[in-house]
């Protein structure tokens, strides 16, 4: 029997090889979508036939220039969410990347499925060559003890177990800014502090790598008003997801979402006052899944 336990899908921005890393899925609540009802959200689950309640996918991302440099977005779940996630690592491996070929980590925010995969479970950098960049905004929030006190403590406590590992190789970025080349920071206040987005541009393309603008794809996309329990300012992340919603809509620019179905990538339209994502259609030359034979 061959399993897929293993996902990864690749495709070009212009010069720069995009490959998404599926690092796995988590189960959350319909509690958890605020603003309309629990059984108001499990209606509109069960009209797009998914589950309920919903499920997480889980993406970071890859990014391979010409000059051979390799760089992360983000870096998955790692040990934080148990046995459902953390498959990031093996992802890249499956590409034959090694964890010392990374250069730099783009962190779009400090949750724990973003920031727990780049730690080692001895608290040790997984990718030990690389440079954390990171809002000033978003770190200066986690390292808070104030709002430690006010928050969940193990998501303030993982947050800065992956500071730590990259204490000596860590710089802080504004929005707007070029954080690589071709690459600007687009901060979308709400979800936490500093989250932050990244478009990435080379030749024609653009890619707009939103990070956690949406974890409700089935929802949110024709109910943009809805938010989630993660939110730390939901009336602020509700405003970042109408500029962005608007934003891509306009210029019909390719969109990975963090939260998505496997393979994350796609564009946005508008419907009214609602959107449809139209997701990129799978291409079996893009896809690699590695299995374990049993």
């Amino acid at each position: 029997m061959i399993r897929a336990n293993v996902g990864t899908y690749s495709r070009q921005v212009g010069d720069v090889t995009v490959t998404a890393l599926l690092d796995g899925q988590f189960e959350g609540t319909t509690s958890m979508i605020l603003g309309p009802s629990e059984a108001q959200s499990e209606q509109w689950l069960r009209e797009t036939f998914r589950h309920v309640p919903p499920r997480l996918s889980i993406s970071c991302f890859l990014l391979e220039f010409t000059d051979g440099s390799k760089a992360l977005v983000d870096g998955g779940c790692g040990h934080a969410l148990g046995p459902v996630a953390g498959l990031a690592p093996k992802a890249l491996a499956s590409l034959g990347v090694k964890p010392e070929e990374i250069a730099t980590i783009l962190l779009s925010h400090a949750h724990p499925d973003h920031v727990g995969g780049l730690i080692e479970t001895d608290g040790s950098a997984r990718y030990p060559n690389a440079e954390m960049a990171i809002t000033e905004v978003e770190h200066a929030y986690w390292m808070s003890d104030v709002h430690r006190e006010d928050a969940a403590k193990q998501f303030f406590d993982g947050a800065r177990a992956g500071f730590t590992a990259y204490a000596a190789k860590t710089r802080h970025f504004k929005d707007g800014e070029e954080v690589m080349p071709g690459i600007e920071a687009v901060f979308l206040p709400g979800h936490t502090p500093g989250h932050t987005g990244f478009i990435l541009r080379s030749g024609s393309d653009a890619l707009f790598l939103w990070a956690d603008v949406v974890h409700v794809p089935a929802i949110q996309y024709a109910h943009p008003e809805a938010a989630v329990s993660f939110d730390v300012d939901p009336a602020a992340a509700r405003e970042s997801r109408k500029r962005a919603f608007d934003r891509v809509s306009t210029d019909k620019m390719l969109v990975a979402g963090f939260h998505h179905d496997f393979p994350p990538f796609g564009r946005l339209r508008g419907h009214g006052q609602a959107f449809v994502w139209d997701a990129e259609v799978w291409s079996p030359m893009a896809i690699g899944l590695i299995g374990s034979e049993e």
